[in-house]
């Protein structure tokens, strides 16, 4: 495994947490509206698409199956950059797709400078704190041609803990656990609500214009009741280990293993109640002036 810098980011990047974000994809896709590319971007004209901290490289592989759908005789580019190369896919199933390390809080090589019609970034939430959304806003947008768009989603910690369903389940134990997840990351330097920080940082580069926070909620889909839990149920998974050992919570991997068990016993219990954890995701989008 090779990285491009040291991070913050408090998920683990193992087979199993790949497959946690090849699973949340499609579902994300279906609470931000729908579509992989926001509606108001024009598909027909994007030729070259970076998706920055890609991860497994889901997202970008699912644009690129759509936008060959869409077109297949039009040369296009893609390229995904992340910090670590642990998720990346094997070679053989890249698929035409550029698979680099680049860590966003750095400037991008000018290489990169002008060359994309869409940069996409999805869920740093986990790794970065509140000032380096600005750093990463400001690299990202050298990367866009003129009159190129900016996607990015992400997540609101605090709307997690503030839904007005969670205030029936106040005293049960899986909220313990919520507003730890919640309070260890903000207490590492995270903003409580992630898309609002992206918004801001967005708003102040004088180089993007029509900057926009669409907020989504997965509660506007009661459709989608267990599968929300499920998502919850695979993050809380991710995220306790990491969490209980870097707080001193437990010393060792054995009572690590078993304090882990026993909270994600108090989160099923209180979905046999009814509780559903539901919490807001932010896309912002803007799109860079002409010049």
């Amino acid at each position: 495994m090779a990285t491009a810098g040291q991070d913050n980011y408090f998920l683990p990047r193992h087979k199993d947490e790949s497959n946690r974000l090849n699973f949340q994809h499609k579902f994300l896709v279906d609470i931000c509206g729908g579509s992989t590319i926001h509606e108001s971007i024009p598909k027909d004209n994007l030729t070259a698409i970076a998706d920055v901290a890609t991860g497994t490289g889901v997202w970008i592989q699912d644009v690129k199956s759509i936008l060959t759908a869409r077109d297949p005789e039009k040369a296009r580019k893609y390229y995904a950059f992340d910090i670590s190369d642990a998720q990346f896919p094997d070679p053989a199933a890249q698929d035409g797709i550029v698979f680099a390390l680049h860590d966003g809080r750095q400037p991008f090589p000018e290489e990169f400078h002008n060359q994309f019609d869409l940069v996409h970034v999805r869920l740093l939430v986990s790794g970065l704190k509140t000032p380096e959304y600005k750093q990463v806003v400001d690299n990202l947008v050298p990367l866009l041609k003129p009159g190129g768009y900016l996607q990015w989603e992400d997540l609101s910690m605090e709307s997690f803990i503030n839904y007005e369903g969670a205030q029936e389940f106040a005293d049960h134990p899986c909220m313990d656990t919520m507003k730890l997840i919640c309070e260890v990351q903000i207490n590492a330097g995270a903003p409580a609500n992630v898309p609002q920080t992206i918004y801001e940082a967005a708003k102040s580069n004088s180089d993007l214009t029509d900057v926009v926070l669409n907020v989504y909620n997965t509660k506007d889909h009661p459709d989608k009741t267990e599968i929300v839990r499920q998502w919850i149920l695979k993050t809380f998974d991710s995220l306790l280990s990491s969490i209980l050992l870097r707080t001193g919570m437990v010393a060792t991997e054995e009572e690590c293993k078993k304090e882990r068990e026993k909270r994600k016993e108090h989160l099923l219990d209180s979905y046999q109640k009814g509780y559903v954890p539901h919490g807001s995701l932010g896309m912002v989008l803007g799109r860079k002036v002409q010049k």
